[in-house]
């Protein structure tokens, strides 16, 4: 059946209408969204007209159909000729009366749908004469409504929590001009990897700093989550950075979205995104950062829904859907991941009064606790449907060498390579605050020197395919955990003890400080004041 030609209120018929890629000359290639917009516009006005159609047709016996929810009213009808009561009958009360109007309200829903298609065909013909920017800035702000909509919805008041007494969450200025001096130039490689980070990858997970773009690995899921910038905030708060870090801060608020199709690691995600939302949160104050943690953390509570109650390594953040990665030994899940979730836990049951983070981590614990060790030692695997330990072969990895010189070297080709990795600056830290031996900061100056010299781009830091080569081809990603932890354990190897003190902080796995709790001032279950 051909479709009618539409009418507009002037009177003038309209060309029909031809929906192939010809009637849009200038974009015959692709079908952007804007297009799509107007076209689906188009077509609901045209949907519209046709049903509107179906009671303008003269069989009567589709208006009946169609009853609005005006049902006749049926009463039992009293049959008094015979002396007695005829309850099997009945008679249709005020059927004429109800006929008329019927009449009337399919009158008034025809002249309803009437203008209601001819409003769309209006809107439809506005739209058409607007430029593809404007249409697309249309887009853009009803997105962002529906956005903003889905934020309240989420955003569900917190109790308030006093703060613990936090200490030492700036300054740290070294005496030593020498040690100062080398304090700011960390600062400032911290500097040029934000600034290329802004400016090429914002909004992405990470950087590709030489082809100058963003950068994402399956651990982040298919989204772009704005892992450096949530990675970074604390960084940035402890290096006087404020600049910055207030332009973290509003991509946080307004984009910083969890109700993604994504699958994560949840260890990658507790780590690095809840750890640095909670540290951005105790050094600054600010309450989004407080909001955005516990909003990801519901997002993360289903891994656990477990047999064994040990979470999944993966889970998708919008079903809850969670699984193993297929490497794991018998998709088991990895003692070092979901051993590293209590820190964070521990600090969302504090803030929110909930203890549901608190009992998730604890139970883990307890079960480990009870479960037998091999040789005194927790086995790498624990499948979470059966509690048993996964297939560590008693072979350990044969990851480097020494052979008699000063250092070790690595044996294998596809292990010479360096991705910016923090733990070895990491441990140089902790020992320089515990002997303070100056070895350590001689060592740090050496590998901020040598990572400057090989891994700094114009475009930002980069790996190394090859730590032996002269030469070395570059990786291009700039990992969000080198502006995380590396530049972090740099600035604060020569900064004074004063900054962060380990009395009073305690740093998660992704270098995040977090203020140490005590039960005094907690709301755990075994704090007093909490029953």
């Amino acid at each position: 059946m051909t479709a009618p030609a539409l009418l507009p209120l002037s009177g003038r018929r309209l060309p029909p209408l031809n929906l192939g890629a010809s009637s849009f000359p200038h974009h015959r290639a692709t079908l952007r969204l804007s297009e799509k917009f107007i076209l689906l516009l188009i077509l609901s006005a045209f949907i519209t007209l046709c049903f509107g159609a179906f009671f303008f047709l003269p069989d009567s016996s589709k208006h009946k159909r169609f009853d609005l929810g005006l049902e006749d009213v049926l009463i039992p009808h009293v049959d008094t000729s015979k002396g007695g009561k005829n309850l099997g009958s009945f008679l249709i009360h005020g059927q004429g009366h109800d006929e008329h109007r019927h009449r009337e309200e399919e009158e008034r829903l025809r002249n309803k749908i009437r203008a209601d298609h001819e409003k769309a065909l209006e809107e439809a013909k506005e739209k058409l004469k607007k430029s593809r920017d404007e249409i697309q800035a249309e887009i853009q702000t009803e997105k962002s409504k529906v956005v903003q909509e889905l934020k309240k919805k989420d955003s569900k008041p917190l109790p308030p929590v006093p703060l613990p007494n936090l200490i030492g969450i700036n300054s740290g200025e070294p005496a030593d001009p020498d040690i100062r001096e080398k304090r700011n130039k960390i600062k400032e490689m911290m500097k040029h990897a934000w600034d290329n980070y802004r400016q090429y990858g914002w909004g992405h997970n990470e950087l590709k700093p030489i082809a100058r773009k963003g950068h994402s690995t399956n651990i982040f899921g298919n989204s772009q989550m704005g892992a450096t910038i949530v990675d970074a905030l604390d960084t940035l708060y402890i290096m006087g950075l404020h600049d910055e870090f207030r332009e973290g801060q509003e991509w946080i608020d307004k984009n910083l979205d969890f109700s993604v199709n994504s699958e994560v690691s949840v260890f990658e995600v507790n780590i690095r995104f809840i750890g640095g939302l909670l540290a951005a949160y105790y050094l600054s104050g600010q309450e989004v950062f407080k909001i955005k943690a516990v909003q990801l953390a519901g997002k993360l509570l289903p891994a656990f829904s477990t047999p064994t109650g040990i979470p999944w390594a993966m889970v998708n953040l919008k079903s809850g859907v969670g699984r193993n990665w297929g490497w794991a030994s018998a998709g088991s899940s990895i003692l070092a991941e979901f051993g590293t979730l209590h820190m964070e836990f521990v600090h969302l049951s504090y803030l929110t009064g909930d203890p549901v983070y608190y009992n998730k981590v604890m139970h883990i614990r307890k079960l480990l606790q009870k479960m037998d060790r091999p040789n005194g030692l927790y086995p790498n695997y624990l499948n979470p449907r059966t509690g048993r330990w996964g297939q560590p072969l008693k072979l350990g990895p044969e990851a480097f060498k020494f052979d008699g010189g000063v250092e070790a070297v690595a044996v294998r080709q596809n292990e010479k390579y360096y991705i910016l990795r923090p733990e070895v600056i990491e441990t140089y830290w902790y020992m320089w605050r515990f002997t303070h031996d100056p070895k350590y900061r001689q060592w740090g100056w050496e590998a901020t020197q040598a990572i400057d010299k090989y891994c700094r781009v114009s475009g930002g830091f980069s790996g190394v395919k090859d730590v032996y080569s002269s030469s070395p081809a570059y990786d291009d990603v700039q990992q969000s955990f080198f502006l995380a932890e590396t530049l972090k354990y740099l600035y604060l190897l020569f900064s004074n003890d004063d900054l962060l003190p380990l009395d009073n902080w305690v740093f998660n796995t992704e270098a995040h400080p977090l203020p140490v709790l005590h039960l005094a001032n907690t709301t755990l279950s075994g704090n007093p004041a909490y029953r």
